[in-house]
């Protein structure tokens, strides 16, 4: 992956309808990924790999850490694809 343009290139490919804002914090990029349904918030920090959490917007945001951490971005698409297909809503 090579920065946050491939990051947004290949969630806005993988969840087109999907709103996500991309904030670059240090070297960290911060994604934040929903439906209305479903919401995700994704850590990209280069050195050590990205993070995941999955958020309950009817408790508010936890940032106290992530659910799951992952080597690259494909990861993490893939791992939000099998929570939303296991979900019915």
């Amino acid at each position: 992956m090579n920065g946050s343009t491939d990051l947004e290139k290949n969630l806005a490919s993988k969840f087109p309808n999907w709103n996500f804002s991309v904030q670059k914090t240090g070297a960290a990029t911060w994604v934040n990924l929903n439906d209305g349904n479903h919401f995700f918030n994704i850590q990209v920090t280069p050195s050590e790999g990205v993070g995941v959490s999955i958020i309950n917007k009817g408790y508010g945001i936890d940032m106290s850490g992530h659910d799951e951490v992952f080597d690259d971005i494909d990861q993490v698409v893939n791992y939000i694809e099998r929570v939303i297909s296991s979900k019915s809503i």
